[in-house]
């Protein structure tokens, strides 16, 4: 089975149909793929539902991007919030709230827009009520994936400035987690099938 599948409640982000085309060797013939290094092009498609229901698709083609997508929630989870944007800090009478703010953007090369990003959102909470010595604290995250609507001009090889999103939050460092672990296990598998042909 080529398709791999993160789920969350009755939400499901689903990729599947892969197809590689590996650098190729000194003699023009295509290298076996160890790892996505050894991939020059890499299409498959992502679908998110809820439950049967199609709220989004997209195909990748000269932009992949769920190659990238571990890298990408390994630097947020990781990141050293002392860093991170302050969105708010609140202090009233013993009462404290802090909320730090950081979001990581993964899309197209220079911008181009042409196929799905990811925009995956962190905040760190920090909550002290009045007759609490210590303030309880957890993070949230929000994970934006979408695309822009096609331009009628030029044939629709340019973007629109807007576009069709799915925006999924409260999500926890797991589901990120387990997001990535999604991501890895496709990528295996579409090495795996091309391995295999």
């Amino acid at each position: 089975m080529s398709r791999k599948t993160w789920k969350k409640g009755n939400l499901y982000i689903s990729y599947g149909n892969p197809s590689i085309t590996p650098f190729y060797g000194e003699h023009d013939e295509e290298r076996k793929v160890n790892t996505m290094k050894d991939v020059m092009y890499f299409y498959y498609d992502i679908t998110i539902l809820q439950n049967t229901k199609t709220l989004f698709s997209a195909r990748a083609w000269d932009f992949p991007k769920v190659q990238q997508l571990p890298d990408y929630i390994d630097h947020l989870i990781h990141f050293d919030m002392q860093k991170a944007v302050p969105l708010e800090d609140v202090k009233d009478n013993g009462f404290r709230r802090t909320i730090k703010y950081m979001q990581v953007i993964l899309e197209d090369s220079f911008g181009f827009d042409m196929e799905y990003f990811y925009k995956i959102e962190r905040y760190d909470y920090s909550v002290k009520q009045q007759h609490e010595q210590t303030p309880k604290e957890w993070s949230e995250y929000v994970l934006t994936i979408g695309a822009m609507e096609p331009s009628k001009k030029y044939g629709g090889d340019n973007r629109e400035d807007y576009g069709k999103t799915i925006m999924i939050k409260d999500l926890t460092t797991d589901d990120l987690l387990n997001l990535k672990k999604t991501a890895l296990q496709f990528c295996e598998e579409a090495i795996r099938l091309h391995n295999q042909e």
